[in-house]
């Protein structure tokens, strides 16, 4: 009986797109593209019509997703990124208009009951270091006596 291995088909993932840029004496602009898959993906940087395209850099993560990022010199203030994937555009001018959305949307899910604040995380972090040094004592002094009792 022969075990054979196959890979399962995992659904087309749709990436999250972020445009990252860089003030000073030479511009450039970043577009990062996150948790996506296939790994099939074409990253641009559009300006009036121009496009620019250069190598992408793709990355595995645990999760079986992938990660790409491609760096520029930015042609002019009006420049974005543009992420194809199959037959699908994204934008990250389309992601900014958004952002504003999920912002407000963040800061009410900061004030409902389910989320915990900084200091209840590290009360909880400390009580389980604490149970987990009280449970070594007790397996150590357990050990001890069983020694002590073997021996005698």
């Amino acid at each position: 009986m022969e075990l054979i291995a196959l890979p399962s088909e995992k659904p087309t993932t749709v990436p999250q797109v972020f445009e990252l840029t860089s003030e000073g004496d030479v511009s450039s602009i970043a577009c990062l593209a996150k948790d996506f898959y296939p790994k099939d993906i074409e990253i641009s940087v559009k300006n009036n019509n121009n496009i620019k395209q250069d190598n992408v850099t793709t990355a595995l993560s645990m999760e079986g997703l992938y990660t790409a990022v491609s760096v520029q010199n930015k042609i002019s203030d009006g420049a974005f990124c543009e992420v194809k994937q199959d037959q699908m555009i994204i934008e990250s001018k389309d992601i900014k208009k958004s952002s504003e959305e999920r912002q407000d949307n963040q800061c009410e899910q900061l004030d409902s009951p389910g989320v915990q604040s900084i200091e209840q995380i590290h009360t909880f972090s400390l009580t389980v270091m604490g149970m987990r040094a009280l449970f070594i004592k007790t397996l150590i002094f357990n050990l001890l006596l069983s020694a002590k009792i073997f021996i005698m």
